[in-house]
């Protein structure tokens, strides 16, 4: 395990990141980064958050549990959020409150790079920031919301100096 405290958003809040390694691949993303990714995406989106988010990459097996556990579909998927509930009454005095957990399946993340013709990185950012818009709130289920996160997306990945992602799959 793995974590980073640093603040994030508007009003410098802390955000912990927590990193679980449970499919131990090589060339995976260090907290660091992580942690600069979810910042794009809360800068992004306006919002300010404190508290720990977990980062947990798997395997193709247990994406598969996790999706038709939660979500009722079958086969892995690259990226799944969790947000935690508000309650934080069991928490000891003084731990930062959990905000949430997004796993995702990192045997999927080289294969769908490849796919869209982007690198690794530009593709493991792309979706800790979705994930961590989940996180925030956002879906994707209704064009219009798909739109607006799709937007916070670009803004997100721009910070980082990533290409718009929608627009290199429109133009393949």
């Amino acid at each position: 395990m793995n974590l980073v405290t640093a603040p994030v958003g508007v009003d410098g809040s802390p955000l912990t990141v927590e990193l679980q390694d449970a499919c131990g691949l090589p060339g995976l993303p260090q907290a660091d980064a992580v942690r600069g990714w979810l910042a794009a995406a809360v800068q992004a989106s306006g919002d300010s958050i404190s508290g720990v988010v977990t980062l947990r990459l798997v395997d193709e097996d247990e994406s598969a549990t996790l999706n038709a556990r939660f979500r009722d579909r079958s086969g892995a998927t690259n990226v799944l959020s969790f947000p935690y509930a508000e309650s934080t009454a069991l928490l000891p005095q003084g731990e930062p409150k959990p905000f949430g957990d997004i796993v995702i399946c990192a045997v999927l993340v080289p294969l769908e790079a490849v796919a869209r013709g982007v690198s690794e990185t530009a593709h493991w950012a792309h979706l800790v920031i979705h994930g961590m818009l989940h996180l925030l709130g956002y879906d994707h289920l209704q064009a219009d919301e798909q739109l607006r996160m799709e937007e916070l997306e670009i803004t997100a990945l721009a910070t980082l100096g990533f290409a718009d992602p929608y627009d290199l799959v429109d133009a393949s």
